[in-house]
């Protein structure tokens, strides 16, 4: 048995886990009755999208050498241990908030600290763990840690609802181009 098939579902449970929380905290938060805000909701998609992407990702990615090596697999690991923080913070997980925008505005910067070092991570483990640099991906993962670490540090409410307009229109653009290889 080779590397890779030990290695990818330790990586996929992970990241399972972390989809899975964000599913059911979905699923809560419906229950409950909260009232959604489209900023919440921008940013509980592109969560799960980003793990979705990840994992699609890895399995490309996966065979590299560089997971032959014990030091750069645990370095690899990192990443996806930050996307399941980063789904497990995306939505209350009980409480009495019946608004979802009063939750976003008292932890949006511990998600988007962790959604931040989760992108920063993974553009570093893409770019120099697979040496894909000459790619887009990289970059435009980079541009995304940049923009969450923004709103990390940003409390004003027009900058989250721009910053969120903008994410929605890119994810958007992004999802009517894409062309799947078979």
């Amino acid at each position: 048995m080779d590397r890779f098939a030990v290695l990818s579902p330790f990586v996929g449970v992970l990241v399972g886990l972390g989809v899975a929380d964000l599913v059911f905290s979905v699923h809560r938060t419906v229950r409950a009755g909260r009232r959604w805000h489209w900023v919440p909701a921008v940013w509980v998609a592109s969560v799960f999208l980003v793990a979705l992407a990840y994992w699609w990702v890895f399995s490309e990615i996966g065979r590299s050498a560089a997971l032959g090596q014990l030091p750069r697999f645990v370095f690899h690991l990192v990443s996806p241990l930050l996307l399941v923080l980063t789904c497990a913070a995306a939505l209350p997980d009980d409480g009495d908030d019946r608004d979802l925008w009063p939750y976003y505005l008292a932890n949006h910067r511990y998600f988007f600290a962790l959604y931040a070092a989760f992108l920063f991570h993974a553009t570093l483990d893409y770019g120099f763990n697979y040496g894909s640099w000459s790619r887009a991906t990289p970059w435009f993962t980079l541009g995304l840690s940049t923009a969450a670490a923004s709103l990390a540090v940003v409390d004003h409410e027009g900058y989250h609802k721009v910053m969120s307009a903008v994410l929605l229109a890119v994810w958007i653009a992004g999802l009517l181009t894409f062309v799947p290889t078979l």
